[in-house]
């Protein structure tokens, strides 16, 4: 059995879950997703898809304990925001209104710490997904790779350096990534925002 591993899942019915769909038996699949409202969503629509799934409503960043999480709530309990980021600017600057957004502190970890607690360091991750609106880059910046096994790495570059923005952070992370092993592809076949590095065989 192979892992995927998606931070930021959502409420799922995205790429993660065609790829998923395809190949159910394959895959050992592990969601993160801090926004509780969502994360009740996103259990429910993998139900029928996979027996395989492991679900946290916590969420990856750069230390361990507690940090506060903007996202935009006008539909209530129902809301399905996708723009739930650390960066409150992040969030006014998709077009919600202050008035809108709700504030939690939720429990945080570290990748590495994540990965350990959960007995994923020494196995084969085919897939890792990060979208972490705007935190993705900080997260990869601050993990040790050196013993994981890690073959495909995703993440947003659209917010790399700021709301929109890409730029010195993104290279930062492209640099540092090659530097350990992995080829850069490019920009995602499979997800539009993404950009995609592999690890050299």
């Amino acid at each position: 059995m192979k892992y995927i591993i998606q931070i930021g899942s959502g409420k799922g019915c995205d790429h993660v879950t065609e790829i998923i769909k395809s190949n159910s038996e394959k895959y050992i699949n592990f969601f993160v997703e801090p926004n509780p409202y969502i994360f009740e969503k996103l259990k429910n629509n993998y139900k029928k898809i996979s027996n395989n799934c492991n679900f946290y409503n916590t969420a990856i960043s750069t230390k361990n304990g507690k940090i506060e999480i903007h996202f935009n709530d006008i539909e209530g309990i129902t809301s399905d925001s996708a723009q739930s980021s650390f960066n409150l600017d992040h969030v006014l600057k998709h077009g919600h209104k202050l008035e809108n957004i709700t504030t939690l502190n939720v429990k945080c970890s570290d990748l590495n710490t994540f990965l350990n607690e959960n007995n994923l360091n020494e196995k084969e991750i085919e897939y890792l997904f990060i979208d972490t609106e705007g935190h993705d880059c900080d997260i990869i910046l601050s993990t040790n790779f050196s013993n994981l096994n890690i073959e495909n790495i995703y993440f947003e570059k659209l917010h790399t350096d700021g709301p929109f923005n890409q730029g010195e952070k993104f290279n930062k992370t492209k640099n540092y990534l090659t530097s350990i092993g992995y080829e850069y592809k490019g920009e995602s076949k499979i997800s539009e925002y993404d950009v995609h590095f592999k690890k050299h065989q």
